[in-house]
C-alpha cells in the first residue's frame, strides 16, 4: 500500500473534508475565490474546484479559471448520503 503523511501547515481540515495533495514545487493560492496553482509549469494557474452530486462530491482541476476551460483531472468521492447538487454537467462528465 502506498500512502503520504501530510502536514497541515496553515490553518485546519476537518477530518472528514475530500482533499486534492500537490506534489512538487506548485503552490496553491487563494485568488479571486479560486484556488489556483501553476501546475504544468508554463505560467498560467490551473484551477481546482469541488461540487456536489446527489450522493457524492466531485473534486476536479482546470487548465484555467474560466468555465471554458479544459479539464484536466478529475475525481469523485461517494459519501452515500443525499446531497443538494451544485456540479455543473462538465464537472460531472467522464
Amino acid at each position: 500500500m502506498v500512502g503520504y503523511r501530510l502536514r497541515i501547515t496553515k490553518g485546519a481540515v476537518r477530518r472528514d473534508a475530500a482533499l486534492i495533495a500537490v506534489l512538487g514545487g506548485a503552490v496553491p493560492t487563494l485568488h479571486d475565490g479560486l484556488v489556483q496553482a501553476d501546475l504544468q509549469g508554463g505560467g498560467r494557474m490551473d484551477t481546482f474546484r469541488s461540487c456536489t452530486s446527489a450522493d457524492g462530491v466531485h473534486l476536479t482541476v482546470w487548465d484555467g479559471p474560466s468555465q471554458q476551460a479544459r479539464r484536466l483531472w478529475h475525481d469523485y468521492y461517494y459519501l452515500g448520503q443525499d446531497l443538494e447538487p451544485s456540479c455543473s454537467d462538465r464537472e460531472t462528465a467522464e
